[in-house]
């Protein structure tokens, strides 16, 4: 069952959701001062991606409650090899102060090493700032202006069916970008580029595995979106699968799917073998896609009582997914697929 959810608040005076689904926009109104959690179980974050077949550039700022990690990363697809860095702070509990809603909101994080600011309003999302000794002495500094031309995304509220926590999210694919990213003495025009943002609130259980892709460019004389993702939560409601297709000089189509089953190789010790081919599929064979893996982001963290293991893998996709009927070619189109596990 797929529920369209309609406006409103999020949670009740309990805490809970008033109303779990999936819409095409933010319908319902986050305010954490309505989570009846305890502060340093809240998660808060806004992770940016935006890059073509050659190169990337993600942002994240994070309140995690008991931690919080603002960290960049770039991307040469063509080598292939990354560029990153974080800085982690200790129970932040709020105090970054990221928006209740996102289409409108200011961030402003700094440290020693960096300084980031992202202001949106009207379907415009300005990312600026710097990241210094990315590599080695080399600095990072950006100046992006991603635009949100279809005015549509996926949004999904998520309980976990324990008292008091929920997840909810809003991602937009096929952010139309503009400016430049320079790296060391290197200046790089993202002119032309698309993005994607995922915007996450919520209160999760302990430990979780999640499996998330996103992808969004141009395929043939379509232009192509996806957000496919399960393993958390109670879905019952809603999965946070979606399509989005636009002809030339037509309005785009966002076509909710149902399930979708990530299925990654297998080495000879039974182990996850990420960076070889993947295949993506639905059971009502909506989804049909391979995923050639060029780069893998992997990192491992152990503090204690939070533990996090990340394989966010970019790469390419290839295959059909059907739009109402219709099936739309996906032509060698990048993007990324993630298998993430969190004790947290």
């Amino acid at each position: 069952m797929q529920h369209l959810m309609s406006g409103g608040p999020l949670l009740n005076e309990k805490g809970q959701l008033t109303e779990p689904g999936y819409a095409y926009t933010a319908v319902k109104q986050y305010q954490r001062s309505l989570v009846k959690a305890p502060k340093w179980r809240i998660k808060e974050w806004d992770y940016y991606y935006v890059g073509t077949n050659e190169i990337g550039l993600s942002v994240t700022v994070s309140d995690l409650g008991y931690l919080s990690m603002i960290g960049i990363t770039l991307f040469d697809f063509k080598i292939p090899t990354q560029y990153s860095k974080s800085a982690l702070g200790f129970f932040p509990m709020g105090k970054l102060g990221l928006p209740n809603e996102p289409e409108r909101g200011h961030i402003h994080v700094s440290g020693k090493e960096y300084d980031i600011t992202i202001d949106t309003e009207n379907f415009v999302h300005h990312i600026k700032g710097h990241y210094d000794g990315v590599c080695g002495k080399k600095n990072v500094q950006f100046d992006l202006t991603l635009v949100d031309h279809n005015h549509i995304g996926m949004c999904i509220a998520t309980p976990f069916g324990k008292k008091g926590h929920f997840y909810y999210n809003y991602k937009i694919n096929n952010l139309a970008a503009t400016g430049t990213v320079t790296f060391g003495t290197e200046t790089i025009d993202f002119k032309g580029t698309q993005g994607v943002l995922d915007w996450g609130r919520g209160v999760w259980t302990y430990k979780n595995t999640w499996y998330w892709l996103s992808f969004s460019g141009q395929s043939g004389p379509y232009m192509v979106g996806a957000n496919l993702g399960y393993g958390f939560g109670n879905t019952d409601a809603a999965s946070e699968n979606m399509f989005f297709v636009r002809e030339k000089n037509a309005d785009v189509k966002a076509v909710k799917l149902t399930d979708v089953v990530f299925d990654i190789p297998k080495d000879a010790k039974g182990r996850d073998s990420f960076m070889d081919e993947w295949t993506i599929k639905s059971s009502e064979g909506l989804i049909d896609l391979k995923f050639k893996p060029v780069l893998n982001r992997h990192s491992k963290s152990d503090l204690l009582i939070i533990k996090s293991i990340q394989n966010q893998v970019f790469g390419y996709f290839d295959g059909t997914i059907i739009a109402d009927g219709k099936p739309v070619k996906v032509k060698h189109v990048m993007g990324f697929a993630e298998k993430v596990y969190n004790a947290w």
